[in-house]
């Protein structure tokens, strides 16, 4: 089991070579944003086998994870871990964050059941560093211009790396340029708060702080972070009296940096002000980030266990041993006459024979469409439980049915009861919906003993619902 635990400043540097391994322009990656966003997101690591795990809460209550990322060899896939940490911690569907669309598409080949969601919004603009050392070009000529008016009208101004005795001045500045922004979200306020900390804390996670100064009067600063061949721009702020003061300092850190291709100013959170103005430097690339929902969780299950009841009794995978009793199941028509589904409408007058009914659960499990349990007396089939008709909210319909011999013997129920408290400890199914002919007295008899909710009738069936199993 993986022991996560909240980041602090001193675990950072742990998760710098992992970082470096993954060799991602997302500036998700990078030790400056975790620092900035480790509270007020949650943020647990664990690093087990030199393989780096995440999880965060972007939402109250809900957990989030990232891909494992070894040390050896990058971003990995194998999510047995997760599945096994979601199952012990979860309670809402099992979400994956900040992944390319590629590592989407490898998801789903996983967990065939399942949303893909992508917000414009925490998009990173990507850029090359050369196009803003030396805004050439039509598209650059207005940058290139606030450029030249800088230097005239500011011909002291200075772009200066930052000394240890200026950190109270830097914090200062940071907290007065707040005062002129409406910091009216959480994420604005977490983020200034974050920066005046990252202010005492930058170089220890090898960061480097860039200054502009009018003599020395701090007029604009920059944190940035530099990971394989990309800078990083966690904090840019400038004092806006100052005319193309932002053009400025960007074309100054382009040139301290021109050896190093490209150049991530991070995402605009949907401020339409901030997209304006990164849309006008002419990004190469947007990295988009892309949330992946696992929607039924019988996707999570890789085999089907053996639960024992009591004694003598058992849920466990239909094999080999049991196809002709599960084919009697199956083929008696007066016992199967409340199952609600006939064999016979697929065949086209075709004789089964025992292989059939055996390959269209297998089948139906590989694909996870079904969940089958045989329920056993002494490994002897006597029936089965069946979780089918699953829903893109974790739901499922419920059937269960008997040998003729093994009915009003206590099994069934059993057999139901076990069932379900696998669905709510290893599948974390949301509800089961169940339909039962109004004639069909034993089971309303076994629905009785269950903490369902009728929701609907017709001439023929009741229709029930199991919720809240979670």
């Amino acid at each position: 089991m993986l022991n996560f635990k909240k980041i602090s400043n001193d675990d950072l540097l742990s998760l710098q070579n992992y970082f470096a391994r993954k060799n991602s322009l997302n500036c998700d990656f990078t030790l400056g944003v975790k620092f900035s966003w480790k509270d007020y997101f949650d943020s647990n690591y664990c690093i087990e086998n030199e393989t780096l795990f995440f999880r965060e809460s972007y939402e109250k209550n809900k957990i989030y994870y990232s891909l494992p990322i070894s040390r050896k060899d990058g971003t990995i896939f194998d999510t047995t871990k997760i599945v096994e940490d979601y199952f012990t911690n979860g309670k809402y569907p099992l979400e994956f964050v900040n992944l390319t669309k590629e590592e989407t598409g490898l998801l789903a080949k996983k967990f065939p059941h399942n949303e893909i969601v992508y917000s414009r919004d925490w998009s990173d603009y990507l850029y090359l560093t050369n196009d803003f050392a030396e805004f050439k070009g039509n598209k650059y000529s207005a940058k290139r211009h606030h450029v030249s008016k800088f230097k005239k009208i500011y011909p002291d101004v200075v772009y200066v790396e930052a000394k240890d005795d200026e950190l109270n001045r830097i914090q200062d500045f940071i907290k007065e340029f707040a005062q002129t922004k409406n910091l009216s979200t959480g994420e604005a306020k977490n983020e200034e708060d974050e920066a005046i900390k990252l202010v005492c804390f930058y170089k220890k996670l090898g960061l480097k702080c860039f200054l502009l100064k009018d003599g020395e009067k701090i007029i604009g600063l920059t944190i940035l972070e530099i990971i394989g061949d990309c800078i990083f721009d966690h904090i840019e702020k400038c004092l806006r009296e100052y005319e193309g003061i932002y053009s400025y300092i960007i074309y100054m850190t382009a040139n301290r940096f021109k050896d190093i291709k490209y150049f991530n100013r991070e995402d605009d959170s949907g401020d339409q002000g901030l997209r304006f103005s990164k849309e006008s430097l002419h990004p190469i690339q947007m990295i988009d980030k892309y949330t992946f929902t696992v929607l039924n969780n019988l996707d999570l299950i890789h085999e089907i266990p053996t639960i024992k009841i009591d004694e003598n009794l058992s849920l466990s995978k239909i094999n080999e041993d049991d196809k002709i009793d599960y084919k009697k199941l199956n083929l008696d028509d007066n016992n199967n006459k409340f199952w609600g589904y006939d064999y016979k409408t697929d065949l086209n007058g075709r004789t089964p024979d025992e292989d059939y009914f055996y390959n269209m659960v297998e089948q139906d499990f590989i694909n996870k469409t079904t969940l089958v349990f045989g329920i056993k007396l002494n490994d002897k089939l006597i029936g089965e439980v069946v979780f089918d008709h699953l829903t893109n909210d974790n739901g499922f319909e419920l059937g269960y049915r008997l040998f003729k011999e093994y009915q009003h013997k206590g099994y069934a129920f059993k057999a139901v009861q076990s069932a379900l408290n696998f669905a709510k400890t290893h599948v974390k199914t949301s509800y089961f919906s169940i339909k039962t002919y109004k004639n069909n007295l034993q089971s309303l008899n076994i629905i009785n003993k269950l903490n369902v909710s009728k929701i609907d009738e017709d001439s023929d069936f009741y229709f029930y619902k199991l919720v809240n199993i979670n």
